[in-house]
């Protein structure tokens, strides 16, 4: 799934288009908000996704899920901003994952159950590497914490909130927790360099852009 950074790049291209509606408190809460459906140890719980795709590689959230399972719940910005979290997910892995990555099975076809892909090609460049190395440092998730801190410098990403507080104690604390995953990755960002494997960074901000004007 796209990483803290990405969310919040995303959860602020939103806010941009939509600044003289809020205050500077909805606006924050908001992109805390973001942050909450990552902020588990199991993200089935808050990622709503169908269980009939619990065997493929690629599975995103029903956001008519969601809706119905929050429907008696206050539309607070915390809310909004959890319910955009999983509209970039489901909006990523179906429209953007396919400019990244195919996956075959043993006949060379698209595949989407795991235990039946034998290798994933890679779009940038045309690699066939199994989908364990794609999903992995090297590619996927190192492509991730290379842009890391690009996006934070490049849009003023930063993490000293104070609304956090207003947030019910469990998620706080779960909050609070991330703060410190988040000062991790930003150093190791710092600390990697190179090309990146598997995204165009500009295409992908270009991405997040068009899908916060909706």
């Amino acid at each position: 799934m796209p990483g803290y950074i990405v969310h919040l790049t995303a959860a602020k291209f939103w806010l941009e288009q939509r600044k003289a509606e809020y205050s500077e408190e909805w606006m924050e809460k908001f992109l805390i908000g973001n942050l909450l459906p990552d902020a588990v140890e199991d993200k089935n719980e808050t990622h709503f996704r169908d269980p009939a795709t619990a065997g493929n590689r690629v599975q995103y959230p029903q956001l008519s899920k969601f809706l119905e399972a929050t429907q008696s719940m206050e539309r607070t910005p915390f809310w909004w901003g959890f319910y955009y979290h999983l509209y970039i997910d489901a909006c990523f892995f179906q429209e953007y994952m396919p400019r990244l990555v195919t996956f075959l099975n043993r006949e060379g076809k698209e595949e989407e159950k795991i235990t039946q892909i034998v290798c994933a090609k890679v779009q940038k460049s045309g690699e066939y590497i199994s989908q364990e190395r794609y999903f992995s440092e090297e590619y996927y998730y190192g492509d991730f914490t290379k842009m890391n801190d690009i996006l934070m410098e490049r849009f003023d990403i930063s993490f000293d909130w104070k609304y956090q507080k207003d947030l019910p104690e469990i998620w706080r604390a779960r909050v609070e927790r991330q703060l410190i995953q988040f000062k991790k990755f930003a150093e190791n960002s710092k600390k990697i360099s190179g090309d990146f494997r598997v995204f165009d960074l500009e295409d992908l901000i270009l991405f997040l852009r068009q899908k916060a004007k909706r």
